[in-house]
């Protein structure tokens, strides 16, 4: 009989620390209401792909090339939503950028989904999720975040194999 908690590993885009920081805020507020439990090991992020074990060193590769030649960006994180009232996320607003990275990672082996990119901040129950929306609709506001750094992690459980920082605009500017 096969397990539906098969291992798969994701290919993540992940945040600066201010962005991270102001995530860790609105979970803060979840965690301070004691509205279930979420997941706080790995860092706030937009999944970019997901694939077969067997890919570890074809992706760690890709992601060396990758983060050699491309640079970081901004990205807006717009508004909170949910999907199916089981998830609440930010969403950010897809930006050229955004869309040319993941170009890179176009696969969805784990759940068959097509891309769409957010931000998870809670997984619960309907009711949960109801409460929690309600609790980071007062206090969220939009805010510019910058994607740095590209992760590869293992699921579950969840692991970090290998992460690399993007081209720092800053750095380009100054060549």
């Amino acid at each position: 009989m096969e397990s539906n908690n098969k291992k798969f590993l994701t290919v993540f885009a992940v945040f600066d620390d201010n962005t991270q920081y102001k995530l860790n805020a609105l979970q803060k507020i979840i965690s301070d209401n004691n509205i279930g439990n979420m997941t706080t090991d790995i860092p706030f992020h937009i999944s970019l792909g997901s694939y077969p074990l067997d890919m570890k060193e074809e992706l760690i590769n890709k992601i060396k090339a990758i983060a050699s030649i491309e640079n970081s960006f901004e990205i807006n994180l717009q508004k909170i939503q949910h999907f199916d009232n089981k998830v609440l996320f930010v969403k950010p607003r897809k930006n050229y950028n955004l869309r040319e990275l993941q170009k890179n990672f176009d696969n969805n082996f784990a759940d068959g989904y097509k891309f769409y990119p957010h931000i998870t901040l809670f997984c619960g129950n309907k009711k949960q999720v109801k409460i929690v929306k309600r609790l980071i609709k007062n206090v969220f506001e939009s805010f510019t975040g910058s994607i740095t750094s590209l992760y590869l992690e293992e699921f579950y459980p969840t692991q970090i194999i290998y992460h690399e920082e993007l081209q720092s605009n800053q750095q380009n500017i100054l060549q």
